[in-house]
């Protein structure tokens, strides 16, 4: 498999789950309540787990951060802003395009109709309901995943799916995490939390797809420290970092088991962060401060995407990659 393929097939998959979390995000933002919050407080936040907080002020202007619709305009229909709904699905479909021998028939047909819904009835539906725009890309996300697991073969191309979905995944959680965590103020099983604080805790699961999650295993009150126990180190929900990190650790070894004789650099930092990740549970990352791990992880991320990209994606010119 050749490096340009593989590169379209993990940012293929990247992208879906960023239009997802986007769209994941937005709609509970849209419909939750935040009691007192401050419209800026609430909007900005958005905008600073996206990362387009600096750059929707330059363009945008600063007067516009507590904007309901301004915010949801761009961050939806933005094609200058990277992370919106509708940059993130043309990238998609730009990438689904130009490796159509790799993906089934039913994965392309998926992407290629969802890009045809957004051109059109997707912005009729966001003018008359934006919440069930959202809804409806999210689950044109969960059925673009269902087609991948449903219809490809486990190989190699479908690898390199998985590599880019978890990435996306873990580095936006973490990120939607420190930033409501930053703004909730630090949490520990002695603090007493009053009803909107946990109210903020539920919308942070549901923003992260974990609602159901937290109390399937927790069967408790929403708690600060517990919520972060869940969407951290739970080993069976698909929305927790520990579980992101372990399932790339798998994949990842499977594809560098296919060049046999090199060093992966991207292997040696993922084991070295989910190791430490390891070492922070039993509320050890509560202790020694959330927003420490948090920055910690998601720069860690960062750092395993792009030794990704080096490793496989633009690999020494002498040497030809065959994973």
């Amino acid at each position: 498999m050749i490096s340009r393929v593989a590169e379209s097939c993990f940012w293929l998959q990247r992208y879906v789950e960023r239009a997802e979390s986007t769209a994941r995000l937005l709609r509970t933002t849209t419909l939750g309540s935040d009691g007192e919050m401050p419209m800026a407080q609430r909007w900005q936040s958005i905008l600073t787990v996206t990362g387009e907080y600096p750059t929707f002020v330059e363009h945008v202007g600063a007067d516009h951060v507590d904007d309901r619709e301004r915010v949801l305009e761009y961050l939806t229909w933005d094609a200058a802003c990277p992370v919106s709904i509708w940059s993130s699905w043309a990238m998609a479909r730009e990438n689904a395009r130009g490796i159509r021998e790799a993906i089934s028939a039913e994965l392309w047909d998926v992407c290629n109709r969802t890009w045809l819904w957004l051109q059109k009835d997707g912005r009729e539906l966001y003018a008359e309901d934006p919440t069930e725009f959202y809804q409806r890309v999210r689950e044109a996300g969960q059925l673009f995943r269902g087609a991948v697991l449903g219809t490809m073969l486990d190989d190699e191309p479908r690898w390199f799916m998985d590599l880019g979905l978890h990435l996306e995944r873990v580095g936006q959680i973490a990120r939607i995490l420190d930033v409501k965590y930053h703004m909730i103020g630090p949490t520990s099983r002695d603090k007493n939390e009053d009803v909107q604080t946990m109210a903020t805790w539920v919308q942070l699961l549901l923003a992260c797809g974990a609602y159901e999650h937290f109390f399937r295993q927790r069967n408790s009150t929403v708690r600060g420290y517990r919520v972060v126990d869940v969407l951290v180190f739970s080993r069976s929900s698909p929305r927790s970092i520990l579980y992101g990190l372990l399932e790339m650790e798998r994949t990842l070894d499977m594809v560098v088991g296919l060049v046999p004789g090199r060093q992966c650099e991207s292997s040696r930092r993922l084991h070295a962060l989910r190791r430490w990740l390891q070492s922070q549970e039993d509320g050890r990352m509560v202790e020694n401060g959330v927003h420490a791990g948090l920055t910690r992880l998601v720069e860690g991320v960062a750092g395993i995407g792009q030794s990704l990209y080096e490793y496989f994606f633009s690999p020494p010119s002498q040497v030809m990659v065959q994973a």
